[in-house]
């Protein structure tokens, strides 16, 4: 994008007698520029934005990742305990 905008700042055009005026070629040029920086600038934001974006995705796989070992951990220490209460019920029977 930076060299499309230099290339426009850049070019010059043969002057010709019933050509277009150079004043209002560079007023348009200078306008197309303007144009062509703000959309450079909202493509970087945009960039910005898309990596932000992603980290927050990669912190919630993360998250989402801890919160199902810690829920399969809890679901085998529920069996555990119930194996354990099944086990203390038998010897008490006995």
């Amino acid at each position: 994008m930076k060299e499309l905008i230099e290339k426009i700042i850049n070019k010059e055009f043969e002057s010709v007698i019933n050509g277009y005026s150079p004043i209002s070629v560079d007023v348009f040029l200078d306008s197309v520029i303007n144009d062509l920086k703000k959309i450079q600038s909202q493509i970087n934001e945009v960039k910005i934005q898309n990596e932000e974006l992603k980290n927050k995705i990669k912190m919630l796989e993360e998250a989402n990742a801890l919160l199902s070992i810690n829920k399969s951990n809890n679901d085998e220490n529920k069996s555990n305990e119930k194996s354990a209460d099944d086990n203390l019920n038998e010897l008490k029977k006995d």
